[in-house]
């Protein structure tokens, strides 16, 4: 039985996560899940480009996906954006 793709209930997955978190609010202006409006203001992330391949491993079929995350900020440095990357990985489960 050939795996189908899960890629539309990942990216729903994702964003639910991500929008939803509070301290992630706190952090940024939004979420989105393609370009920010115009007059978004700063720092906010976006889902980007996502991939998906066969990960199969001996019998059984799996399946590997990846998605671009942007975040925007005019802070000066990497501080905050790195805050907002830990928060973001922390909740995709790879603190």
């Amino acid at each position: 039985m050939a795996l189908g793709s899960s890629m539309m209930e990942l990216k729903v997955a994702v964003y639910r996560i991500l929008a939803g978190d509070t301290a992630l609010k706190n952090m940024t202006q939004g979420v989105y899940d393609a370009i920010a409006p115009s007059q978004t203001l700063y720092p906010y992330v976006v889902l980007g480009e996502w991939t998906e391949g066969p990960n199969d491993l001996l019998a059984r079929e799996g399946r590997e996906c990846t998605v671009a995350l942007h975040i925007y900020s005019r802070y000066s440095g990497s501080k905050e954006i790195s805050s907002i990357f830990s928060r973001v990985l922390t909740l995709l489960g790879r603190s």
